[in-house]
């Protein structure tokens, strides 16, 4: 697919001009042809762990850390062929209807150009972002999802979430509903290898331990991405952390100031209930109806 269609590619995007998104996919793949060539960089880490940072000393010594890079080297090398992957990452706890809106022309452009999605799934952005990639386009060649445990496992932890406030039912229905469809049909679009222990990834109480968890997924999805789009809410220390490990790793970032967004999280416009979510236009009916998740 890369090497018989990268000029096809290259050729809609021109042909398509969409000033800063066409020259950050353009970015994207001649960076990563760029790479390729690069035996040096072909050998190295692509700078997963930046040593300059002390925040990243203590990513190396989580438990779990070394194994779980590795499992996720050897899965990715087998999928990074498939498509050239665009990472997306954002807030799942605050989102309005711009937020929706920005993230379906954006996802729907780069998944049109026959490129891929690389997300988290998470709630807010990634889960937006998956079900546009889930109902319009091809998941087994565009999309990949990075959990930080074990998938059904990651599936209970949304429920134990649901049961201790932390989301709300509407919240949970959905995001349980999709990953279970996605580790229904596409089980090998997920990534859940991972060495962390899933005990305390449950363990409501532990949020040091998930916070930790969590920012290392996200330096998987900067580890395997060709380029960034940050969907950036309230300046969130996730979306930031990710953001300078892309950098470090010196691959392409839609910078936009309009995907930088302040929003009063006590306001009428933060979506909370997602069974009235609404992606403008998506193919199949919307929102998710299914209403039979229950607490456990």
């Amino acid at each position: 697919m890369l090497v018989s269609n990268v000029i096809n590619i290259i050729e809609d995007i021109e042909q398509n001009r969409l000033g800063d998104l066409d020259d950050f996919l353009g970015s994207c793949i001649m960076t990563r042809i760029s790479r390729n060539k690069d035996d040096d960089y072909l050998n190295r880490d692509d700078g997963f762990f930046d040593i300059d940072n002390p925040k990243n000393i203590d990513k190396i010594f989580l438990d779990g850390a070394t194994d779980t890079f590795e499992n996720f080297s050897y899965w990715w090398e087998s999928h990074k062929s498939v498509n050239y992957w665009i990472g997306v990452t954002g807030s799942w706890r605050t989102i309005n209807q711009k937020v929706v809106d920005d993230i379906t022309n954006i996802v729907r452009y780069i998944t049109s150009h026959g490129m891929g999605i690389l997300t988290g799934g998470a709630l807010g952005v990634d889960y937006i972002t998956t079900e546009i990639v889930l109902k319009e386009g091809d998941p087994n060649t565009q999309l990949r999802i990075t959990v930080p445990i074990n998938k059904y496992d990651y599936v209970q932890h949304f429920m134990n979430s649901a049961s201790s406030s932390v989301i709300n039912s509407s919240q949970r229905n959905a995001i349980a509903k999709q990953m279970i469809y996605v580790i229904d049909k596409y089980p090998e679009i997920i990534f859940d290898k991972t060495s962390f222990n899933q005990k305390e990834f449950l363990d409501t109480e532990n949020d040091e331990y998930r916070k930790d968890c969590y920012s290392f997924r996200n330096n998987l999805i900067a580890y395997a991405c060709d380029g960034l789009v940050p969907f950036w809410v309230n300046q969130s220390k996730g979306v930031k952390d990710t953001i300078k490990s892309v950098t470090f790793m010196q691959k392409p970032i839609l910078e936009l100031k309009e995907l930088i967004y302040s929003i009063d999280q006590n306001s009428d416009e933060v979506i909370r209930d997602y069974s009235k979510l609404i992606i403008p236009n998506l193919k199949e009916d919307y929102p998710l109806k299914d209403n039979s998740i229950q607490n456990k």
